[in-house]
Formats: structure tokens, sequence, C-alpha cells
């Protein structure tokens, strides 16, 4: 897992929130702690639907 937010999801959330202008240094930290759970749970969910998947050889 990248050791960056993803900026784009990141900029969604702060956005959703009611922007930068509006949100404490703390919830900022918070909104970028929640983008990277989610996107480490979504990692993971894809990564074991892989690993579920049979494996074949094309020809």
């Amino acid at each position: 897992m990248p050791e960056q937010t993803c900026p784009l999801a990141l900029g969604k959330a702060i956005e959703a929130a009611g922007g930068r202008d509006n949100l404490t240094e703390r919830e900022l930290q918070l909104l970028d702690l929640g983008v990277r759970a989610g996107l480490q749970r979504a990692h993971d969910v894809i990564a074991q639907r892989l690993r579920e998947r049979p494996f074949t050889v094309a020809e």
C-alpha cells in the first residue's frame, strides 16, 4: 500500500466534508486516515478475489 493518500480521493473527501477552510487540522488528519483505510480495504478485497479466481493458461 502506498505511503501517501490518493490526492483525488482525499480531495473529494475534503470537499464532501465542507472544504479545507472549514476543517481543523485534526479533521483533515482523520479524513486522510479514513481515505487510507478505505483504499487499503479495497486493495485487500480485490487481492482476495483475484486469489480466488481459477488460474487458466491462455493458448
